[in-house]
């Protein structure tokens, strides 16, 4: 295996991490790490660095973090570090055409989808607020078009119905880092050949927003809940209770029936109403306050039974 090669490395969250490890790991040599900006975080506003730069550090790996890649001024590091490939994980910039001549080898990404399903920002949480009871992973190589370019290798996932977002995306996450070092080496040697993806079965995720998890409560629960699953932690599904923000952090389908939007006390738990059956609620966090148990809500709102969300 042909680990004398230089790559430099795209990623920026915990996700991006742990695959920047496994290729140090794997005795990769990796000339920099590149990752977004240190940034205000929490409500103290406190100076955060990415986990990719923190494990970069410990490393030993050269770590870069251009503010933009549009203005030309970090094309001409890179160009300078003469990678001969660069592999990407959930970086979080978009790339432009004159970055892909770089590397002899390309730009290699991994994508939490099954490639031409799903291309765009957020792959696995629109896969699971559709329902889906599969997705998977892809690398594959990148192209000025996003995640449009020719697929290196894939593997079919199923997608756990009663799970969230951030347990979905660590398993897929390491489902992705093991591909990833199966298939380099195959690819280095020649053995993998690109296949170029069918755009006519391409489907896109878009980035998902604030907007995207206000809560219907009319549609049916189990939507909701993949809703909630989908969104959790961030942006977050919410609906309004005394015009207030009401954040839903966890919940799941109940049984019975109440009018959308109802509150109501269902035998050890509380419920609102949806399309369907009532969504019992797990977690929950009003605005300004910590996420507490709806049980525990209601002992300082007490008018919460009984009141209708919007």
């Amino acid at each position: 295996m042909n680990t004398k090669i230089k790559l430099v490395f795209f990623g920026t969250p915990d996700i991006a991490a742990n695959t920047l490890r496994a290729l140090s790991d794997a005795g990769y040599t990796i000339s920099a790490a590149v990752t977004q900006p240190d940034k205000l975080t929490g409500r103290n506003r406190t100076l955060t660095q990415p986990p990719v730069k923190i494990t970069a550090q410990e490393l030993g790996i050269p770590v870069l973090q251009p503010a933009t890649l549009k203005d030309g001024a970090f094309l001409g590091e890179l160009q300078r570090l003469q990678p001969d490939l660069c592999v990407v994980i959930s970086y979080g910039k978009i790339f432009p055409a004159s970055f892909f001549e770089i590397p002899p080898l390309g730009f290699l990404n991994i994508h939490f989808s099954l490639l031409p399903a799903y291309r765009g920002a957020s792959p696995l949480p629109t896969a699971i607020m559709n329902g889906d009871r599969e997705s998977g992973v892809t690398i594959a190589l990148l192209a000025p078009e996003v995640d449009s370019g020719p697929i290196l290798a894939q593997e079919r996932l199923s997608i756990p119905q009663e799970k969230y977002y951030p347990e979905i995306l660590n398993e897929y996450a390491q489902k992705g880092i093991q591909l990833l070092l199966e298939v380099l080496p195959r690819c280095l040697s020649g053995e993998v050949k690109p296949q170029e993806q069918d755009r006519s079965r391409a489907t896109f995720a878009k980035t998902l927003t604030w907007q995207d998890g206000k809560i219907d409560w009319d549609r049916p629960a189990e939507q909701i809940f993949n809703q909630i699953r989908a969104l959790n932690p961030e942006p977050g599904t919410w609906t309004t209770w005394k015009d207030k923000i009401l954040r839903i952090l966890k919940a799941h389908p109940s049984v019975g029936s109440l009018k959308a939007g109802q509150i109501a006390k269902m035998d050890d738990s509380i419920a609102v109403g949806t399309g369907t059956v009532p969504l019992a609620l797990d977690l929950i966090q009003l605005e300004g306050k910590s996420p507490t148990a709806p049980k525990e809500f209601i002992n300082g709102h007490p008018d919460f039974i009984g009141t209708t969300l919007r």
